[in-house]
């Protein structure tokens, strides 16, 4: 099951597909929270999707990617096609770039990971092809940076868990080497720090899942350690709260069952505590 959640005019669209295969599988149940903190079923996709990204645009309507893409408009509460991708993949990352575009990045494309990445311009709903990456991945993470550039980590290549990172400018369409993460992970999260760092915590390094945390500082290229999680755990979401913190729930250790546990890291003292 895949589920991913986009927020949009004080509610949030939660998306529950079931799936056998790689892009696209069994139907595709629709959900949006109600304005009094109820559930009622929002309308649903062209098509059932798996493995698909989720963003928030600017102007508050939510891109879904994963074979095709489609638009969620809020106020219409209708879905409308997104233009045609460059690539049906899935696996991949989308991230809301400073002018309002979205960069989709590498995944999987039929049975192989690819390096290839894309962008979605909203405003005249068409896909153009960006510049590809160093390497192939899929399950990596990508982080908008505060300078507008994206960082993406870790995350697989065939069966081989990955430590590089690269670094993508949008203003010149290229991407440059990041440092390499202290140790390979993947089906971790990555989450912005108030100032400008990056938080990567848990995930697995293709046997063990992980507890550990690291933090990007990408003035100065370089990573650091960020403490250690109560538990291990991979396949978590995380956010920044109002104060700064982070909040990281869910995931699971695997061999074993998800867990219900939450955690936060604080910044200023860049500890873990039980949530």
């Amino acid at each position: 099951m895949t589920r991913n959640l986009a927020s949009t005019m004080g509610r949030f669209l939660v998306l529950l597909a079931l799936s056998s295969s790689a892009i696209l599988a069994q139907p595709v149940a629709v959900s949006a929270a109600g304005p009094i903190g109820g559930w009622v079923a929002g309308p649903p996709m062209a098509g059932p999707r798996d493995s698909h990204t989720v963003t928030t645009l600017k102007d508050g309507r939510i891109l879904v990617v994963g074979g095709g893409a489609e638009i969620y408009d809020p106020t219409a509460n209708r879905w409308s096609q997104a233009g045609t991708p460059v690539m049906a993949r899935t696996i991949a990352t989308a991230t809301l770039l400073a002018g309002g575009r979205v960069l989709v990045a590498a995944g999987i494309v039929g049975e192989r990971s690819v390096p290839n990445t894309e962008i979605y311009d909203p405003t005249r709903n068409t896909w153009t092809a960006a510049a590809s990456m160093a390497g192939r991945r899929y399950d990596h993470t990508a982080t908008l940076l505060a300078d507008g550039r994206v960082l993406i980590a870790g995350g697989t290549r065939s069966t081989v868990t990955l430590d590089s990172a690269e670094l993508y400018d949008p203003k010149t369409d290229a991407w440059s080497a990041a440092a390499s993460l202290p140790a390979p992970r993947t089906h971790h999260t990555a989450t912005l720090l108030p100032d400008g760092r990056v938080l990567v915590a848990g995930g697995t390094n293709g046997g063990q899942t992980l507890a550990t945390a690291a933090i990007y500082d990408p003035a100065a290229n370089k990573w650091a350690p960020g403490g250690s999680m109560t538990m291990p755990r991979r396949g978590s979401l995380s956010t920044r709260l109002r104060d700064g913190r982070i909040l990281v729930v869910g995931g699971l250790e695997f061999p074993g069952p998800a867990q219900v546990a939450a955690e936060i890291f604080d910044p200023k003292t860049e500890s873990w505590s039980p949530a």
